[in-house]
């Protein structure tokens, strides 16, 4: 008796014969089990009919298939792809804060002050053109914290010039 005759291994299985009535099925891919019956899913066409660029993960025995992506991300079935998580709709960011890409950020003319971790308003220098000699007008200089100001090399020549006729 020839336990091969007829092929007891589906989809395409190979069947070797062990003895006179016992056999071995080796599985094409895609396929395991005793007979070639129970499908891998994910090794279905190289794992790539479905998850696309994520991971494909098979639990075979619970016969669970599930598409995996990097870690702060998640599959997006519809356009099968992995998708950055964006927290933001459950986020609460604090006072002159914005959200974006899952982080609170200063909002614009706001920088995060180190010892408050809180966004304060920035504060600029400003200047009257006017640089006539024994003028002194208050709205020329608005001062500021000098943590958050910066000025440029052209901004602290100016300064220099109103200090000199301010001390005249």
């Amino acid at each position: 008796m020839e336990p091969c005759l007829p092929n007891p291994c589906s989809n395409d299985g190979k069947c070797t014969p062990l003895s006179v009535d016992s056999y071995n099925c080796t599985c094409s891919e895609g396929y395991y089990g005793s007979r070639c019956t129970e499908s891998d899913y994910c090794a279905l066409n190289g794992g790539n009919t479905f998850c696309g660029d994520a991971d494909c993960k098979n639990e075979q025995g619970l016969k669970i298939y599930y598409c995996s992506c990097a870690s702060g991300q998640y599959f997006d079935y519809a356009s099968r792809k992995c998708l950055d998580l964006d927290f933001c709709p459950l986020m609460k960011c604090g006072e002159n804060e914005e959200c974006r890409g899952s982080r609170c950020w200063c909002k614009e003319n706001y920088k995060r002050d180190n010892s408050t971790g809180d966004c304060e308003r920035i504060t600029y220098l400003r200047f009257s053109t006017d640089m006539t000699q024994g003028k002194t007008d208050k709205r020329q200089v608005t001062k500021c914290k000098t943590a958050e100001c910066s000025m440029s090399q052209g901004m602290d020549a100016i300064s220099h010039r109103i200090a000199s006729f301010n001390s005249k």
